[in-house]
Parts: structure tokens; C-alpha cells; sequence
């Protein structure tokens, strides 16, 4: 994992990883607008596809996988733009989570979106939004994110399924076998036109993590306004 972004970087990381939908990105870029987020580094790795675009922000671009943080560095944001190479998957989560040890960080959040087609009878009510982790949760994040509910499936490990998550659940085992704090925050999501479920999930996020300080409200990206076209003529209906 190449980066020039220097470590130990201390606070609260949240990882947005390439999952379906790309509710995750999304609502990380949620957060970057409403939060004032400013880049602070990029990574190179070469399992890490190729990406780049205008930053419709302003100066510099997009990248496949950037750092991103608040003012006073006290919260981080990793954006994954670009999915991993499907032959360096396990060198990208190894490295990755040396990166993750390096950075000291208080906690350690992966977010990722579920597949909300293979949800199970017990989830099809209520909100989409889970968690997965081997600690305790604290207060404020378990009244938002439910535990993800184990599957009475023989055929999935420990009866933890999380499709369509990408390498959230093996990240988080490799992280958690390293002794990291870390923890999965997912949000079920169906594939195709995702900023309403990244809306929830931002909000989701910053309630259970307490990211909002008093009078800051969540605005949408303006690169969002004209993403999926023009919303349809009302007279149409």
C-alpha cells in the first residue's frame, strides 16, 4: 500500500469500501460535502484498478482510493473509488490492514453496502441499516445500527452473510485477528440509482456516530444535481 499520507493519524476512521450499489461512496461523499472534508492523500496499490476524474469540488481529481479529513483531524474518511483486482484481493486486505495498524486510529468503522435482494425474513421490515462487530456497541450506534442477524445456513461460516459487501466481512475478520478496533456498518441497497439510500445511510452515520456538530445539516453533492438526468415532468402524471 503506497500513500504519502503520514501516519500515526490518531481519531475516528470511517472506510467506505467498493460494495453494491455504491451506497458507501456515496454517502461518503455525503459526508465530505456536508462535513467539509478536505483530501489529504491518495494510495496506490496494484491490485487497486485504475480511476481518475475531475473533482467537480474543485482543484485536483478523483482517484482510485483517497484520504480524506476534518479541520482539527480528529475524524478521516477513506473513499475506495475503484474495485480490487480479483487475483490481489488478499495482498490488497493484507496490506491494507497493516495500513489500518499504522494509523493508530481510536476507531475504525467499514461501511459497505448489503445486497437487499438477499435479505432474510427478519429484515425485510424495518431499517436497512446493520452492524457487524465482535465488541460491544456503544449506546448511541446500537440504537441505530442494529446487529446483523447470523443465517441458520450451514453452508455460510459462522451463519454471517454479507452480500454484495465486497471485502467488508473478510477486512473486518483480517482487522479484528490484528487486534484492531474495528466494526462493519452496512446498509441494504439494491443495485442502479442509490443517492436516497446514501442520504439514509449518511444520516444513519451520523447519528450513530455522533458526526453532526449542533446546526450542521447534510447536503448532497452538487455533482449529484444532473447525475441521473432530470427528474421527469410532474404534468405527466
Amino acid at each position: 500500500m503506497e500513500t504519502s499520507i503520514k501516519l500515526p493519524l490518531g481519531g475516528k476512521l470511517l472506510v467506505a469500501l467498493d460494495s453494491v450499489g455504491n451506497v458507501a461512496q456515496l454517502a461518503g461523499d455525503v459526508l465530505v460535502q456536508s462535513l467539509q472534508l478536505k483530501r489529504v492523500g491518495y494510495f496506490s496499490h496494484p491490485s487497486l484498478l485504475a480511476y481518475a476524474a475531475a473533482d467537480p469540488n474543485g482543484p485536483g481529481f478523483l482517484a482510485s482510493m483517497e484520504l480524506y479529513a476534518n479541520a482539527d483531524r480528529t475524524l478521516f474518511l477513506v473513499q475506495q473509488r475503484a474495485p480490487v483486482e480479483p487475483h490481489g484481493r488478499e495482498q490488497f486486505r493484507a496490506d491494507l490492514v497493516t495500513w489500518l495498524a499504522g494509523t493508530k486510529s481510536e476507531r475504525i468503522v467499514l461501511l459497505a453496502g448489503v445486497d437487499a435482494t438477499q435479505r432474510i425474513d427478519c429484515q425485510l421490515h424495518g431499517t436497512p441499516m446493520r452492524r457487524l462487530a465482535a465488541t460491544a456497541p456503544d449506546a448511541r450506534t446500537q440504537a441505530v445500527f442494529p446487529a446483523l442477524e447470523p443465517r441458520d445456513d450451514p453452508t455460510v461460516p459462522g451463519g454471517i452473510f454479507v452480500p454484495g459487501g465486497g471485502l467488508a466481512r473478510s477486512l473486518l475478520a483480517a482487522a479484528q485477528q490484528a487486534g484492531l478496533p474495528v466494526e462493519l456498518l452496512s446498509c441494504f441497497a439494491y443495485r442502479g440509482e442509490n443517492t436516497s439510500a446514501a442520504m439514509q445511510f449518511a444520516a444513519a452515520l451520523c447519528e450513530g456516530l455522533g458526526l453532526l456538530a449542533p446546526g450542521q445539516t447534510l447536503t448532497p453533492p452538487e455533482a449529484w444535481r444532473l447525475l441521473f438526468g432530470s427528474p421527469p415532468d410532474p404534468s405527466l402524471y
